[in-house]
């Protein structure tokens, strides 16, 4: 699995003026943990160029930055879907990783509606369009057609469905006004509390952890195992939840994180003991974890008092210690 089919990022200073017609959208400012999911409207004239910018500033250049957005035309409820069957696991669909344009929404499944060389070069408000994967610092463009007729058009998220930018084509469009950054320490604490309500629900000999719990007040993904460190007797199992259509992973008896882009199909193969109970020897891996894929928890139950560590191949933030004994 690589983002390598994604585009370039654009070379225009994030800080540099917008060139005429280019009308900018900045998403996710704020903390490199917190994805700000508030949707956003932007006016624009036939023509024009809407320009997506993630002012997320991630995790630094030498870290795996997960992927946050894939913006495409599909109608709304109908986002396609964000894996596809290869080599035995789950591959990305290039209909909704990559740049694709042209052909219907509902064919894209298994790959680009037709060959994107093939697509329009301009969104003409009818044309399925996909603007790739975009992660922070990013950028992508949405040309206008020169005819595209005045009215509403949105651009949906595929990994975060309620997130969408309304494109409002306009023959006078008003300026763009910056919004404030989302507030980190207030969608932290939205998220501490969705999980406290997952793990009112366990069993007795049951720890809930949720990972990269989605508030809705305010409308954020916290990028964070919540809790991140759990403490469990011999015996006791740690279940991992991911409620949201953001893909995430569970994986232990590794060294180090995994990294998205070196991922293959049967890295997303599950691999967990057949009766749930784990030693501590082998590796445990949960297969990609989604309301997407059908796949939305694993449970484990810890057999052998240790200090063990549970990484995200999605998003190197999540990451769960789990102390046994």
């Amino acid at each position: 699995m690589t983002t390598a089919c994604t585009p370039a990022p654009g070379e225009t200073d994030a800080g540099a003026p917008t060139p005429d017609g280019h009308r900018e959208v900045v998403l996710d400012l704020g903390a490199a943990d917190v994805v700000d999911l508030r949707p956003v409207t932007v006016q624009a004239a036939p023509g024009d160029v809407v320009v997506l910018r993630s002012g997320n500033p991630g995790r630094g250049p030498d870290d795996e930055s997960p992927v946050h957005h894939l913006f495409t035309s599909a109608p709304e409820g109908t986002p396609p879907p964000l894996f596809i069957p290869a080599g035995g696991g789950l591959a990305p669909n290039p209909g909704v990783w990559g740049v694709c344009r042209g052909g219907e929404a509902a064919n894209a499944t298994s790959g680009c509606p037709v060959p994107p060389i093939e697509g329009p070069r301009h969104y003409d408000g009818r044309s399925y369009f996909s603007l790739g994967a975009l992660l922070p610092g990013e950028q992508r463009e949405l040309p206008l057609s020169e005819d595209l007729e005045p009215g509403t058009y949105r651009f949906t998220c595929a990994v975060h469905p309620h997130l969408h930018v309304d494109v409002e084509v306009v023959e006078d469009p008003a300026p763009a006004s910056p919004r404030p950054p989302l507030e980190a320490a207030e969608a932290k604490g939205q998220a501490r509390g969705l999980a406290a309500a997952h793990a009112e629900h366990r069993a007795v000999d049951e720890t809930v952890v949720l990972l990269a719990p989605q508030p809705e007040n305010p409308p954020a993904e916290v990028l964070q195992a919540v809790p991140a460190e759990v403490h469990v007797a011999v015996g006791g199992t740690v279940v991992w939840r991911n409620p949201s259509r953001a893909p995430h992973t569970v994986e232990l008896g590794i060294n180090e994180a995994p990294h998205l882009t070196h991922t293959a199909p049967a890295d997303t193969v599950p691999i967990v003991p057949a009766d749930g109970r784990w030693d501590g020897e082998g590796r445990v891996q949960s297969g990609i974890l989604s309301t997407g894929v059908g796949r939305t928890e694993l449970r484990l139950t810890f057999t052998r008092p240790g200090l063990y560590v549970a990484y995200d191949r999605f998003a190197p933030s999540v990451t769960t210690q789990v102390r046994v004994g």
